[in-house]
């Protein structure tokens, strides 16, 4: 009976650990040199009109994996420009967002990371 208990203990710990990141998908679309890690790159929106032509560097989503924890807009916000500048990018283009809601508590976006 003991056994039981600490056995289903165990498993749901194991899923709420799988569970508080936030999931994370990227496409590489083309390789450039890392930018330093403090780099503050632009954010744009889809409905901002950017001078000149930018380039797509790989394109970036962040939604909810279930249960997941460190997902606010601001966190969201700072993995993305983590991740623009490991790609060299110096700007970010968010193609579609969704603020937290009764669906999810996540902040959930999709983006490019451009050089412009």
């Amino acid at each position: 009976m003991k056994a039981r208990r600490v056995y289903w203990m165990i498993l749901v710990s194991v899923l709420v650990m799988l569970g508080c990141a936030p999931s994370e998908d990227m496409v590489k679309v083309e390789s450039r040199d890392s930018l330093p890690p403090n780099c503050q790159p632009d954010i744009f929106h889809s409905t901002d009109r950017l001078d000149g032509k930018y380039e797509t560097l790989a394109l970036v989503e962040f939604g909810d994996a279930g249960m997941s924890v460190g997902c606010g807009k601001e966190e969201i916000r700072e993995k993305l420009r983590a991740e623009a500048c490991k790609a060299g990018a110096n700007g970010i283009l968010i193609v579609e967002e969704h603020n937290p809601s009764l669906v999810s508590t996540c902040y959930r976006v999709t983006a490019e990371l451009i050089s412009h």
